[in-house]
């Protein structure tokens, strides 16, 4: 009797002394989900972007109603969402690019019958959606539109020279046209790049000499003087969806799918045109289309 007495308190002094306990104690709680080491917006070191264009850029260099033409240089650029972060201290985390832009790029030589050119250099760029980092986890880019560049020369029976003392023709292209969307240049992918186009471009140079009438005292006394062109370069070149990675790490990573993931629906156009009737010499065309190109860093 005395035992039961004595098991009895020592149950209700045990008890006083605990706290309450439900029922509900004795299952433990439902983990919560890890967060994705893809999930870069809550990671404090990892940063984030987000760009959104829309509309319309033009860029437009005429120089009209001359006679010689010497040492010029015109430049036409358009850029839009551009990130440039190609410094250690910086992760890229989720960067996210979206364009709907029309641009429009154009330079403009307009000379008489008689003109003479020389050392002309004309550059016409558009360029949207472009990402440049040491380390990046997500790289999305989706573009849409249209992109334009064009340069124009038309001479007279002068002709055209360039000075070339310092180096080789393929170091001083008279006209350049270049297109550019969806360009990726990364030091190393830890999760995934994912590439939309449906963009046409339209890269075209033109080069047109006219002849010219020369009248003399003596016979024949109307004579025709086609330009002879010296030393001319034309390069257009149109590029979407183009990426460059040093290293794809994807230890940590989650991509389900494709680690690189590019859809091209695009038109691309590229033109070089010279015209003269007189004789050419030493003259480079380079018409260039890329779409979907994956590569690494080259050695230079």
């Amino acid at each position: 009797m005395n035992r039961i007495v004595f098991v009895s308190a020592l149950l209700s002094a045990t008890a006083l002394g605990m706290p309450s306990v439900s029922a509900w104690d004795f299952f433990p709680p439902n983990p919560q989900p890890p967060v994705s080491n893809c999930d870069t917006l809550c990671d404090p070191l990892r940063d984030d972007i987000i760009q959104d264009l829309e509309g319309f850029q033009k860029a437009l260099n005429s120089i009209v109603d001359i006679d010689d033409a010497n040492d010029i240089v015109q430049e036409a650029v358009n850029a839009g969402n551009l990130v440039n972060l190609d410094l250690d201290g910086f992760t890229l985390g989720t960067v996210e690019q979206s364009a709907d832009v029309f641009q429009f790029s154009a330079n403009l030589i307009d000379g008489g019958k008689g003109s003479t050119f020389s050392n002309l250099s004309q550059a016409a760029t558009n360029v949207v959606n472009s990402v440049t980092g040491t380390t990046a986890w997500n790289i999305h880019q989706t573009v849409t539109n249209r992109q334009m560049a064009f340069n124009t020369i038309l001479g007279g029976a002068g002709g055209y020279d360039a000075d070339l003392t310092d180096g080789s023709l393929e170091d001083a292209m008279t006209q350049t046209a270049v297109n550019a969307s969806n360009l990726v240049d990364l030091g190393t992918l830890k999760n995934e790049i994912n590439q939309t186009s449906e963009n046409s471009q339209t890269a075209i140079n033109t080069a047109v000499f006219q002849s010219d009438t020369a009248y003399s005292y003596h016979y024949p006394f109307i004579t025709t003087v086609d330009a002879d062109i010296w030393d001319l370069g034309q390069s257009a070149t149109n590029v979407t969806n183009n990426i460059t990675v040093g290293a794809i790490d994807l230890a940590n990573g989650c991509a389900c799918d494709y680690e690189i993931d590019q859809t091209a629906d695009a038109g691309q156009f590229a033109k070089n045109y010279l015209s003269a009737l007189g004789d050419v010499n030493n003259i480079v065309q380079k018409a260039t289309n890329v779409a979907n190109s994956v590569g690494v860093p080259s050695d230079d």
